[in-house]
């Protein structure tokens, strides 16, 4: 009977929960973790309140900051539930690294070896993280309680930022791959027909030469972002009639070869 009144008790608090985010009560785009208040186990909070949190949220990702609230109710109403302990600390500091969010409660903990690989903690605190650039340690150890830290820095990279659920990303990434794939078969195709008339002009070759190391420039730029620097940029319009003038130039004064 004891079991199952504390399990009545959990679902009404978990429907309780699920109530305030549908009616808004818990806005997962503000950095508040007052939604913890309403637990079993009392949860001792220190450092930074939620008023001081909310102004750094605005120097955050709002994607960013919409993980960090998730992951933080998670290890929260994990210890809650899981732990058996008898109080659990929150503790949130802003430090020249960024933000720094300590969970850590006096329960049973746990072996994290026995912990199920893609389930559990796995699934819904440290994939959020990896995805939002948030770093996260978590020690524990049988009859030890469990102490969970997730930091990062307050403002990230805009590579960081962009990732492939982001469509713009990924229809980048494409045109990328496009091009390289057709640049490198163009090259290809050139040497094979340089190769095929070995009497060509000398400055037909050093065409061919000019489109392969435009190509190779091109790929090294445009590595990290998928953008031209404008200084790269230059030398493509600049090698475009140059390859033109390399390669067809002596072929137009040599109607024979022209038509071949």
């Amino acid at each position: 009977m004891r079991d199952e009144a504390l399990v009545r008790e959990r679902c009404a608090r978990d429907v309780v929960a699920a109530r305030s985010v549908l009616e808004g009560a818990v806005r997962t785009e503000e950095l508040r973790f007052d939604h913890v208040s309403a637990l079993r186990i009392p949860v001792i909070r220190t450092g930074l309140d939620d008023d001081a949190l909310s102004l750094l949220a605005e120097q955050m990702d709002g994607r960013r900051v919409a993980a960090l609230v998730g992951i933080v109710r998670e290890l929260v109403t994990n210890a809650d539930k899981q732990s058996g302990g008898s109080r659990i600390e929150l503790d949130v500091t802003e430090t020249s690294q960024g933000l720094v969010v300590a969970v850590r409660d006096d329960g049973v903990g746990f072996d994290p070896a026995d912990r199920p690989a893609g389930r559990g903690l796995d699934r819904s605190v440290l994939a959020p993280a990896e995805q939002a650039h948030w770093q996260v340690s978590i020690v524990s150890r049988p009859a030890s309680g469990c102490s969970a830290t997730v930091s990062g820095p307050l403002q990230s990279t805009q590579s960081e930022d962009a990732t492939a659920d982001d469509p713009q990303v990924s229809i980048g990434s494409v045109k990328r791959v496009m091009s390289i794939t057709w640049w490198a078969m163009f090259t290809i195709a050139t040497v094979v027909m340089d190769l095929a008339f070995a009497d060509l002009p000398t400055t037909v070759h050093v065409g061919t030469l000019l489109i392969a190391v435009t190509g190779v420039l091109v790929w090294f730029d445009s590595r990290h972002d998928g953008r031209l620097s404008l200084p790269v940029a230059w030398v493509v319009v600049a090698a475009i009639p140059a390859v033109y003038w390399l390669r067809l130039a002596p072929l137009a004064g040599d109607p024979i070869r022209a038509e071949q």
